[in-house]
Protein backbone atom coordinates (compact mmCIF):
# COMPACT_ATOMS: atom_id res chain seq x y z
CA UNK A 1 0.00 0.00 0.00
CA UNK A 2 2.90 2.37 0.62
CA UNK A 3 4.08 2.39 -3.03
CA UNK A 4 0.83 3.59 -4.64
CA UNK A 5 0.28 6.10 -1.83
CA UNK A 6 3.73 7.67 -2.31
CA UNK A 7 3.25 7.65 -6.08
CA UNK A 8 -0.02 9.50 -5.55
CA UNK A 9 1.71 12.23 -3.55
CA UNK A 10 4.50 12.50 -6.15
CA UNK A 11 1.84 12.74 -8.86
CA UNK A 12 0.12 15.59 -6.99
CA UNK A 13 3.45 17.42 -6.66
CA UNK A 14 4.06 16.88 -10.38
CA UNK A 15 0.55 18.06 -11.28
CA UNK A 16 1.19 21.25 -9.32
CA UNK A 17 4.30 21.89 -11.41
CA UNK A 18 2.53 20.87 -14.64
CA UNK A 19 -0.22 23.42 -13.94
CA UNK A 20 2.40 26.19 -14.06
CA UNK A 21 3.45 25.15 -17.59
CA UNK A 22 0.38 26.73 -19.21
CA UNK A 23 0.37 29.47 -21.82
CA UNK A 24 1.58 32.21 -19.50
CA UNK A 25 4.69 34.12 -20.51
CA UNK A 26 6.38 33.72 -17.12
CA UNK A 27 9.79 32.10 -17.25
CA UNK A 28 12.38 31.56 -14.57
CA UNK A 29 11.49 30.88 -10.95
CA UNK A 30 7.80 30.03 -10.62
CA UNK A 31 5.57 30.98 -7.69
CA UNK A 32 5.92 28.31 -4.98
CA UNK A 33 3.48 25.44 -4.67
CA UNK A 34 2.38 24.64 -1.11
CA UNK A 35 0.93 21.28 -0.12
CA UNK A 36 0.07 19.53 3.12
CA UNK A 37 2.07 16.29 3.30
CA UNK A 38 2.21 14.15 6.46
CA UNK A 39 5.71 13.58 7.80
CA UNK A 40 5.50 9.80 7.44
CA UNK A 41 4.71 10.21 3.74
CA UNK A 42 7.41 12.84 3.21
CA UNK A 43 10.03 10.46 4.65
CA UNK A 44 9.21 8.00 1.85
CA UNK A 45 9.29 10.80 -0.75
CA UNK A 46 12.77 11.72 0.56
CA UNK A 47 13.90 8.10 0.20
CA UNK A 48 12.77 8.04 -3.43
CA UNK A 49 14.37 11.38 -4.32
CA UNK A 50 17.66 10.60 -2.55
CA UNK A 51 17.64 7.11 -4.08
CA UNK A 52 17.53 8.69 -7.55
CA UNK A 53 20.41 11.07 -6.79
CA UNK A 54 18.80 14.00 -4.98
CA UNK A 55 20.23 15.54 -1.83
CA UNK A 56 18.67 15.93 1.61
CA UNK A 57 19.76 18.49 4.19
CA UNK A 58 18.35 19.41 7.57
CA UNK A 59 17.90 23.09 8.37
CA UNK A 60 17.39 24.18 11.96
CA UNK A 61 15.28 21.66 13.83
CA UNK A 62 12.03 21.70 11.94
CA UNK A 63 12.96 22.11 8.26
CA UNK A 64 14.16 19.64 5.66
CA UNK A 65 15.45 20.65 2.23
CA UNK A 66 15.45 18.16 -0.63
CA UNK A 67 17.07 19.18 -3.94
CA UNK A 68 16.94 17.53 -7.35
CA UNK A 69 19.82 18.97 -9.39
CA UNK A 70 19.81 16.73 -12.46
CA UNK A 71 17.14 16.51 -15.16
CA UNK A 72 17.63 12.74 -15.52
CA UNK A 73 16.98 12.28 -11.80
CA UNK A 74 13.90 14.52 -12.00
CA UNK A 75 12.67 12.44 -14.93
CA UNK A 76 13.00 9.29 -12.81
CA UNK A 77 11.25 10.79 -9.78
CA UNK A 78 8.36 12.10 -11.90
CA UNK A 79 8.39 9.17 -14.32
CA UNK A 80 5.30 8.68 -16.51
CA UNK A 81 5.12 5.13 -15.13
CA UNK A 82 4.75 6.53 -11.62
CA UNK A 83 2.48 9.43 -12.66
CA UNK A 84 -0.29 7.59 -14.53
CA UNK A 85 1.33 7.93 -17.96
CA UNK A 86 1.72 11.72 -17.93
CA UNK A 87 4.99 13.56 -18.49
CA UNK A 88 4.58 16.23 -15.83
CA UNK A 89 7.84 18.10 -16.51
CA UNK A 90 7.05 19.19 -20.09
CA UNK A 91 4.06 20.55 -21.95
CA UNK A 92 3.53 21.22 -25.65
CA UNK A 93 1.22 24.01 -26.82
CA UNK A 94 -0.98 24.04 -29.91
CA UNK A 95 -3.05 26.77 -31.58
CA UNK A 96 -6.38 26.02 -33.19
CA UNK A 97 -6.37 27.23 -36.82
CA UNK A 98 -9.40 27.13 -39.12
CA UNK A 99 -8.37 25.75 -42.51
CA UNK A 100 -10.69 24.57 -45.33
CA UNK A 101 -13.66 24.45 -42.98
CA UNK A 102 -11.84 22.28 -40.43
CA UNK A 103 -10.06 23.01 -37.21
CA UNK A 104 -6.39 22.09 -37.35
CA UNK A 105 -4.08 22.23 -34.36
CA UNK A 106 -0.62 23.64 -35.12
CA UNK A 107 2.35 23.41 -32.78
CA UNK A 108 3.04 26.79 -31.18
CA UNK A 109 5.75 26.05 -28.62
CA UNK A 110 6.50 24.26 -25.39
CA UNK A 111 7.30 24.80 -21.75
CA UNK A 112 9.57 22.68 -19.60
CA UNK A 113 10.71 22.47 -16.00
CA UNK A 114 14.47 22.99 -16.17
CA UNK A 115 16.63 21.15 -13.68
CA UNK A 116 20.34 21.86 -13.30
CA UNK A 117 22.70 22.43 -10.40
CA UNK A 118 21.92 26.18 -10.53
CA UNK A 119 18.17 25.76 -11.17
CA UNK A 120 17.14 22.78 -8.99
CA UNK A 121 13.73 21.53 -7.97
CA UNK A 122 13.57 22.25 -4.24
CA UNK A 123 11.26 20.60 -1.71
CA UNK A 124 11.28 22.75 1.44
CA UNK A 125 9.45 20.83 4.17
CA UNK A 126 8.39 22.26 7.52
CA UNK A 127 8.09 19.28 9.90
CA UNK A 128 6.18 21.22 12.54
CA UNK A 129 3.39 22.34 10.21
CA UNK A 130 3.78 19.37 7.82
CA UNK A 131 3.79 21.83 4.91
CA UNK A 132 5.74 21.22 1.70
CA UNK A 133 6.83 24.15 -0.48
CA UNK A 134 8.04 23.32 -3.99
CA UNK A 135 10.29 25.72 -5.91
CA UNK A 136 11.31 25.18 -9.54
CA UNK A 137 12.27 26.96 -12.76
CA UNK A 138 10.43 26.96 -16.09
CA UNK A 139 11.76 27.77 -19.55
CA UNK A 140 9.40 28.46 -22.45
CA UNK A 141 10.17 27.98 -26.13
CA UNK A 142 8.41 29.22 -29.27
CA UNK A 143 7.45 27.09 -32.28
CA UNK A 144 10.97 27.36 -33.73
CA UNK A 145 12.42 26.10 -30.42
CA UNK A 146 13.93 29.46 -29.47
CA UNK A 147 13.85 30.23 -25.76
CA UNK A 148 11.78 33.16 -24.55
CA UNK A 149 14.16 33.94 -21.66
CA UNK A 150 17.67 34.42 -23.02
CA UNK A 151 19.33 34.84 -19.60
CA UNK A 152 17.93 31.55 -18.27
CA UNK A 153 18.91 29.81 -21.52
CA UNK A 154 22.47 31.17 -21.23
CA UNK A 155 22.62 29.77 -17.70
CA UNK A 156 21.37 26.39 -18.94
CA UNK A 157 23.87 26.36 -21.80
CA UNK A 158 26.76 27.16 -19.44
CA UNK A 159 25.76 24.15 -17.31
CA UNK A 160 25.80 21.84 -20.35
CA UNK A 161 29.36 22.87 -21.24
CA UNK A 162 30.75 21.92 -17.81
Amino acid sequence: MVGPLIDGYLTEIGKGMFAKLGRSRNTGLMPPIKLFVPYTIFRHVCNIVVGYGGSLSLLKKNRMLVEITNSDNAGKVFSPVRCKGDNLLRKRHFDKVRENGRNIYKYSGRAAVVVTSTTPIIFDYNTKQEKLTILFYVQRYDKDDFSLDATLQALLNSNQVE
